[in-house]
């Protein structure tokens, strides 16, 4: 089935049109462990096809993005304008957190605290989940969460955390490197993955090197800088795939660096991580797959799914009679489905889905 890139790979849209059968192949009654006998034990007996009713649905309102048990590695920040599934749009968010030791930035010889020189934060991409146009320039703002997270909360995709009105980085615009990049300090030199890097304001450091206690623990720093909500409205369709995973202490990506100078100038990492939530909105007004969902007879000839819950495919097995076969091993059932080209829909810009759960 051509129909998604990885569940985990947010919306890979594909138009399918279904070949209206399934097949099932069906044998003599067998024991508990079957599977142990070899193929030419196991003769088919006889195989059927019926017919299958199919339409395009509404997806699930939301999908759970962290729990206790859940953590989302994988978040996306963009927008996508799909000719045929209309709009939608992903703003990640995630928190600071301690490094190994805890760091000081109260010069105690000058009896003052230590000034900071700029503030970095790096996060990650997972360049082979890119969606959308590679040479999309993308404008980012980063905003700062107005109330701390709840670690032993349940998010949903549709909920959105409040933020404070003013952005600690605006208009940061770039186009997405899908190399290995770089980075020097005072003449140490390190590479890192593929990344974004974006220049915030020195305010974010301040709250944090003026706080002393701040940078004691995780939940105390929370209480200063609760979290970053990403927002990113490329100028064409874009999806930047942010790999949140965490990253060993020497690798430069996924890190709030603040730059300063006590004596010297320095500089800390901060991990970021801790709640990764993500927040999808959708809109297909006007589209077709708003037209299918409205009038399932669409399903006849065209139907259409979206991953991160925009569309769905139901199946339904009318002229099936499952209580006839009897007691019998279905052996195997096949459904065919094909990637249905349609005229405007460009799959370098929108690739169609590699991968579907039923």
């Amino acid at each position: 089935m051509n129909v998604v890139k990885r569940f985990k790979g947010l919306l890979f849209f594909v138009f399918i049109c279904l070949l209206i059968f399934i097949g099932n192949s069906c044998n003599d009654p067998s024991a508990l462990g079957s599977e142990l006998l070899g193929e030419d034990l196991l003769q088919v007996e006889y195989t059927d096809t019926f017919s299958i009713v199919a339409s395009t649905i509404n997806g699930p309102d939301s999908l759970l993005t962290y729990d206790e048990t859940t953590v989302t590695n994988d978040l996306y920040a963009g927008a996508i304008d799909d000719p045929f599934f209309g709009i939608q749009t992903f703003d990640p968010f995630f928190l600071p957190g301690l490094g190994a030791t805890i760091p000081s930035f109260y010069d105690y010889d000058n009896d003052q605290f230590a000034t900071v020189d700029s503030v970095v934060m790096i996060v990650n991409v997972d360049t082979a989940l890119y969606y959308g146009d590679t040479e999309a320039i993308h404008n980012v703002d980063v905003f700062v969460l107005e109330n701390e997270v709840d670690f032993d909360g349940e998010y949903y995709s549709d909920e959105d955390f409040s933020t404070n009105m003013m952005p600690v980085g605006e208009n940061l615009e770039f186009k997405l490197g899908f190399e290995a990049f770089k980075i020097s300090f005072e003449g140490d030199t390190t590479e890192t993955a593929p990344s974004i890097r974006l220049k915030l304001d020195n305010s974010v450091g301040e709250m944090l090197v003026m706080d002393t206690l701040s940078v004691k623990n995780d939940t105390l720093i929370r209480d200063v800088v609760p979290g970053f909500k990403i927002v990113n409205r490329p100028n064409v369709t874009g999806v930047l795939p942010l790999d949140l995973s965490t990253k060993t202490l020497l690798d430069r990506g996924n890190k709030l660096f603040v730059y300063y100078t006590d004596t010297i100038a320095k500089f800390y990492a901060f991990p970021l991580g801790g709640v990764r939530h993500l927040y999808h909105e959708s809109d297909n007004t006007g589209t077709a797959v708003e037209a299918a969902i409205n009038d399932p007879s669409t399903g006849e000839d065209l139907l259409y799914i979206q991953g991160y819950g925009g569309a769905d495919i139901k199946l339904e097995f009318p002229t099936a009679r499952f209580e006839n076969l009897g007691d019998v091993l279905l052996k195997k059932a096949e459904l065919e489905i094909t990637v249905a080209p349609q005229t405007g829909d460009d799959e370098e810009v929108y690739p169609p889905m590699q991968l579907v759960y039923v």
